[in-house]
């Protein structure tokens, strides 16, 4: 990709940070936090904004977290750079967000599909993450395998029952 969308946006992340959280509240959610900060595992600083679903499950409701860590490729120390790199991304995770909202409200896809891919899981090992990055090998080994395939990309579909006709003859 030669140029990341909305480089050179002028909106500050702080301003999109405050539409994303007004965003989420005005959709129930309340739970919500935002940090950057340097990751000593991947030696990069980061940027991540979470958020927890409210489910009803067997009518106790549980949180489910929701988790965007956006590695950076600048660091606080860059200035400007920095800082516009922070507009993009937040920008960019805006305008993400508010298409899943309205795919929501649309009825293409519930919260909890929408959201999915980055709802926040345990592994096996004990580490959180999120569930795409814990799917993603068991898919790719799948694909590898020949498992999966393109074939059949679509359920297959019944064919529409007849309509019964319902006009009554009074003859």
């Amino acid at each position: 990709m030669k140029n990341k969308p909305y480089i050179k946006t002028q909106v500050s992340y702080m301003k999109s940070v405050a539409a994303i959280k007004k965003m989420l509240q005005q959709h129930g959610i309340h739970t919500i936090e935002n940090r950057d900060g340097f990751d000593p595992v991947d030696q990069k600083y980061k940027t991540m904004m979470g958020f927890a679903l409210l489910d009803k499950i067997d009518g106790n409701y549980h949180e489910t977290p929701i988790a965007y860590v956006i590695p950076l490729d600048t660091e606080p120390e860059d200035g400007k750079k920095y800082d516009q790199e922070m507009n993009s991304i937040y920008r960019v995770l805006f305008y993400h967000i508010k298409a899943l909202f309205t795919s929501i409200e649309y009825g293409l896809v519930d919260i909890k599909e929408a959201f999915m891919s980055n709802m926040m899981v345990r592994g096996p090992d004990g580490q959180l993450g999120t569930l795409y990055k814990r799917w993603l090998p068991i898919y790719t080994k799948a694909l590898a395998n020949g498992t999966l395939d393109s074939d059949n990309l679509l359920p297959d579909l019944s064919p529409a029952p007849e309509k019964k006709n319902d006009v009554i003859n009074l003859d």
